[in-house]
């Protein structure tokens, strides 16, 4: 049917025709989906003399077009899954502005469906195509951002920091400054993970005195919320007043990605600053939105956060509860960044309750994902913890040494 539809002939037409091409020895059957057979050239060389004759004719664009056009016509707008196949066709065809278009939403898909090396590759091809049409900064913008993310996802922490810092420092950066303000909520994480935290307030400072609170209260917002992720260990106090500034920017409204980053941070910040109600209030409201828009990429990090919040109101079973379950989710998704974090907060489970050697396992295991993902000061941390652990077991020389190597 999608062979007829493309070609605007009738069913029977095409069976007829693939039934004769069969029979020449140009294709061959190679199985069956839902009774309809799945058909190849016998040899690459015949597709490509096929494609040959149909570019030197000059109509090999329109077939992609079509292509194109009834792939997404028939996917009725369920488009995710075929948006890689839908933007190669579009590109071949000449439509700048559709494959793009299919590309973000490629690459998006990988990012939600944690492929974040895929979302890589497909953001850098939407970045090729804008920049030889020298694009409009947003777009650019957003394809940048969509990089960086899925750098930083997939544990890539120095590739992000580098191609996140070349991209806030585009001279056409602030044209887009929504974009602008989230490319810097991720430079901070990966600012964070390489314990560069100056650095990183120094540059989100630096755009948040560019960009004006009445003219892009969403940027600023989003720059509120970096800087606050950046304040936590140092100054809690502000990490929340960040937060309550960016809500006022939102005007108690902001979107689904800005209220889950929102959210932890208030968890994060009403932890360290001592007030444990405050965080878990934040930390069920930011699992509660994960689950409501199906968010398994970020349910995961909500439970790990919820954990830490539980942990504090003594409600401990409930907390391992959560870390065992969005352990679980993270292994099943290849989440590996998620995987170190959630190993190392079991280990801190673990070491409350003086199981000190289950505990140096879980921070070993976490120490060697860090470390292997480049987040220095994750891994620091989880030396940190080994060592007081030897130190509880009254092995005071490893206990030193893994002291001394974080």
């Amino acid at each position: 049917k999608l062979l007829a539809a493309i070609a605007g002939l009738d069913v029977a037409h095409v069976r007829q025709a693939l039934s004769t091409t069969e029979g020449h020895g140009l294709i061959r059957v190679v199985d069956e989906e839902d009774g309809r057979p799945r058909v190849v050239f016998r040899h690459p060389n015949i597709r490509d003399a096929l494609l040959q004759r149909l570019d030197e004719k000059s109509e090999l664009p329109k077939w992609h077009k079509t292509c194109a056009a009834v792939l997404e016509e028939r996917s009725k707008g369920n488009i995710d899954a075929i948006a890689e196949t839908l933007a190669h066709h579009y590109e071949a065809a000449g439509d700048v502005k559709k494959s793009v278009q299919m590309f973000f939403v490629a690459a998006e898909h990988g990012v939600a469906t944690f492929a974040f090396d895929d979302a890589i590759a497909l953001g850098r091809r939407a970045l090729r195509v804008l920049q030889k049409q020298g694009a409009d900064p947003a777009l650019l913008a957003r394809a940048d951002l969509v990089v960086g993310k899925a750098m930083f996802l997939a544990g890539h922490t120095a590739d992000a920091r580098a191609f996140l810092e070349g991209a806030v420092t585009r001279p056409d950066a602030e044209s887009a400054a929504d974009a602008l303000g989230e490319m810097h909520v991720w430079l901070s994480r990966a600012m964070a993970a390489l314990g560069q935290y100056d650095a990183g307030l120094k540059s989100v400072d630096r755009a948040i005195g560019v960009l004006k609170p009445s003219e892009h209260p969403v940027a600023v917002a989003r720059l509120l919320v970096a800087r606050g992720e950046l304040r936590l260990r140092s100054d809690p106090a502000a990490a929340l007043a960040d937060a309550s500034k960016a809500l006022e920017l939102w005007k108690s409204k902001p979107g689904v990605d800005d209220a889950l980053r929102l959210d932890d941070l208030v968890t994060a910040a009403a932890l360290a600053a001592g007030k444990p109600k405050r965080a878990l209030d934040a930390a069920q409201k930011r699992v509660a939105l994960a689950q409501k828009e199906g968010r398994v990429l970020d349910e995961i990090p909500a439970r790990r956060r919820l954990a830490e919040a539980l942990t504090a109101n003594r409600e401990r079973l409930e907390a391992r509860q959560n870390l065992n379950l969005a352990l679980d989710l993270a292994k099943k998704a290849g989440h590996r960044v998620e995987e170190a974090l959630l190993m190392k907060a079991l280990g801190d489970q673990l070491h409350m309750s003086g199981a000190h050697s289950e505990a140096i396992a879980r921070y070993q295991r976490a120490a060697t994902l860090f470390a292997q993902l480049s987040r220095i000061t994750d891994r620091a941390e989880s030396l940190q913890c080994i060592g007081r652990c030897y130190f509880g077991k009254g092995d005071y020389d490893r206990a030193l040494d893994h002291l001394r190597a974080a």
